[in-house]
């Protein structure tokens, strides 16, 4: 997914530019984590510049089960891409990370990150995610990509939907993911002609 952003993506929006609008020239570094076997942990938003965006269980503002496969993935900071095209990408939406398994095309997530309430958040955050599905759609080489992904999600989280766990249990794996609540979709016309499913939740199980 990284080459198809800096070869497919930075391509279709330099030819879209406005006038007057210097192109970039890439290749662009994309910042991403990769995850391995780790059970559950928690996601930041991309506001916090320059650090890891992977935190310890109940230090993010997101959480990833990774349940007993324990996926291999990869998290690029997609706000961060788009921010270092400047002018380029100035009318983009921008949601903040994209997840996917990078080994069994299991999972394909885009993920916005409210800190305050996902309920305020959630007009802004249906633009975000349905926008960038339309763009990244109507890019041949990365529509027929995430095609091959047997599951592809649009996640708005906000601060408001934390898992809550009594002492210890957040040592016991089995026992979070028993106390997760299942997620409220979310009604976003774009995902879903794009093929993708979309929800608010805070908590994202990967089966």
């Amino acid at each position: 997914m990284e080459r198809l952003l800096n070869n497919e993506l930075l391509g279709y929006l330099n030819n879209k530019r406005q006038v007057g609008v210097a192109p970039i020239v890439g290749p662009l570094n994309v910042r991403n984590e990769e995850i391995e076997d780790i059970a559950v942990f928690d996601v930041v938003d991309t506001r916090h510049k320059g650090l890891p965006v992977v935190r310890a269980f109940g230090e993010g503002h997101a959480t990833y089960f990774n349940d007993s496969h324990t996926f291999k993935l990869k998290i690029i900071q997609y706000e961060d891409f788009l921010n270092a095209l400047g002018d380029v990408s100035k009318h983009i939406k921008r949601p903040d990370l994209m997840l996917y398994t990078s080994e069994l095309k299991s999972y394909f997530i885009i993920h916005e990150i409210s800190i305050g309430s996902s309920r305020n958040k959630r007009k802004d955050g249906k633009h975000q995610l349905g926008n960038t599905i339309q763009l990244l759609n109507r890019i041949p080489a990365i529509k027929q990509y995430l095609s091959t992904f047997t599951n592809r999600l649009c996640i708005l989280s906000g601060a408001d939907g934390a898992v809550v766990t009594p002492n210890g249990i957040a040592d016991a794996f089995s026992e979070i993911y028993h106390q997760i609540a299942d997620p409220e979709p979310l009604n976003c016309a774009f995902c879903q002609k794009g093929g993708f499913d979309a929800f608010i939740t805070h908590n994202i199980v990967l089966r």
